[in-house]
Order: C-alpha cells, then structure tokens, then sequence
C-alpha cells in the first residue's frame, strides 16, 4: 500500500514564514511538520511514499531527501504549477492505481490508527474514507454529514440526493433522513480506492473533496466516515 502526502500549496496563511520556506517544513517541535505525517505512515508499515511539491520544492526535496533517514521510499512529484488536491492525485495515478492509498496532508499531527482505519474502510466497502472529527468551529471550515451506517451522504452543504423525486412524501423522507445526519469536520487523512480518480480531470487544478467526492455522491459511491476521538 502506498502513502500520499500532499505538500504543494502555498502556505498562505503563514505568508510571512512561507515567504523563504515552504510550509511543510516550518518546524514544530524542533521538526519540520510533513516528518510527522512520513513517520505516522511509516509507524503503521506504509513505506512507499509520494510527495508532492512546488512551492519552493528544491528547498523540501533537499530536506527530506530519499526517504532512507525514516526507513522509507519517497518518490516526489513536482508540479510546475499547482494542481490542488485532486489534480495532484491524478497526475500520479500510473503509481496509485494498483491498490488502496492512504492520503495526508503535509501539515497535521495526529496519532490515528491508520491500521484500523484501513480496515474500516474495507468493511464499510467505500470507494473512500474520510477521517473526521468534530471541532467547536467546524461550520467554518466546512461540514461532512454522516449517517448512522457510517456514510457520508453531504459534503460541504452538497448532498448525494441532488436528483431526488419531487413527490411530497419523498421529500419528507429525505428530510427525515437529512435530520438525522450528524455533522463533523474532515481530519486531513483519507482512504482511496483508485478508481475515485477516474472522477477526476486531468491536467487542471481541482479539490479532490468538493470536485472528486462530490462528482462520485451522486452516482451512489459509498464514502465512508471515519470519526476520529483523539
């Protein structure tokens, strides 16, 4: 199984350090933030990585380097212009489409069992999985709704019911069903089927969760939900 990390942007909301420094080497702790993500991957037995750049990527690559110092294999793509979180996947989807991949942002810390995540993921039968959790203001960065079974069945105020029948007592039950949704915020880690990336353009920027996950809720892709407590 292969592990992502997704370290292209810009940093803009660190501007002022990210001016000479890309943001997943700012240091916390005395280390830069994208070796938390390769050792959480690593820790879990996730040793084939890819890494993505362009904000000041010879600055990161030098860094991080081969991998060897983590005890794993990184293989960069570098983008000669940003491409976002899905156009980023799919530019490298040769490498992903063999199997489940793990994807993380470059800028979290969190301890989450990535094993046992993977796992549910696979029961739940989802074409992807994403962590998430709740926040006190997660309505400010954008809900995921969830369903008792564990699916995600809204993303960012977009529900997988866009073409749902006008008879009255239909859309009782949808609003039935869309009060019972519970709303979390997303967590920075997901689980992918390769076949989520034929949802994705090529060669263009784009989100993989408000492009990709909402181009596949409508054609009855199970995403699934994946709430993390810690």
């Amino acid at each position: 199984m292969k592990g992502f990390i997704l370290a292209a942007g810009f940093g803009t909301r660190l501007k002022t350090i990210t001016k000479s420094l890309p943001k997943p080497l700012v240091p916390v702790g005395n280390t830069p933030l994208i070796c938390y993500s390769i050792q959480l991957l690593a820790h879990h037995g996730i040793d084939d990585i890819i890494i993505n750049t362009q904000h000041f990527s010879d600055k990161l690559i030098k860094a991080i380097g081969n991998g060897e110092k983590y005890g794993v294999k990184i293989t960069y793509s570098v983008e000669d212009e940003i491409l976002g979180t899905g156009g980023g996947l799919k530019k490298m989807e040769e490498l992903l489409a063999n199997d489940t991949f793990v994807v993380i942002n470059s800028d979290t810390i969190l301890n989450v069992d990535l094993k046992n995540m993977i796992e549910y993921h696979h029961r739940q039968k989802a074409i992807a999985t994403m962590m998430l959790r709740t926040d006190p203001g997660q309505i400010n960065y954008g809900q995921i709704e969830v369903d008792k079974k564990g699916y995600i069945k809204k993303i960012l105020g977009v529900s997988c019911d866009i073409d749902s029948n006008s008879n009255s007592n239909s859309n009782s039950e949808d609003n039935s069903s869309e009060q019972s949704l519970k709303p979390y915020m997303f967590g920075g880690v997901h689980i992918i089927e390769p076949r989520l990336l034929e949802y994705i353009p090529p060669d263009v920027e784009t989100c993989i969760i408000r492009y990709g996950y909402n181009k596949a809720l409508p054609n009855n892709e199970p995403i699934a939900g994946y709430i993390y407590h810690a």
